[in-house]
């Protein structure tokens, strides 16, 4: 089975609502798809959803991944998007000695403390 050029590499999921798989395209490109097995209610959210992720990629809003491809008309609707990078792997590679948020050393978290969300004192003794 394919998907407009989408031809299935590996089931990552099956549910009894929703199929995922990676696939790649006549052309070449890689993706995950995910196609929807349910009917009526759900259907619609999967379609609202699609449409959703759509408009905000298309807006140029950061951490939404693009719709590559997508078809409503077939029963399952389906569609593509880039393979995400897992958040754990993400971090770790955002994690360097010394970077935003970590302390230079071990006893040294109180100084990174940001004191200046502290309320200011009105009244002195």
């Amino acid at each position: 089975m394919t998907f407009g050029g989408w031809r299935p590499k590996e089931k990552i999921v099956k549910t009894w609502k929703a199929v995922v798989l990676r696939v790649e395209h006549d052309d070449e490109r890689q993706g995950v798809l995910k196609a929807n097995l349910a009917d009526g209610t759900l259907r619609t959210r999967f379609r609202n959803d699609i449409l959703g992720m759509r408009q905000m990629s298309e807006a140029g809003i950061e951490g939404v991944l693009r719709v590559l491809d997508a078809v409503f008309q077939e029963n399952p609707m389906w569609f593509v998007m880039p393979e995400a990078t897992p958040l754990a792997q993400h971090l770790a590679r955002s994690r360097q000695p010394h970077g935003p948020g970590r302390p230079r050393h071990a006893g040294d978290h109180k100084s990174a403390v940001n004191t200046s969300i502290y309320p200011v004192r009105l009244i002195s003794n």
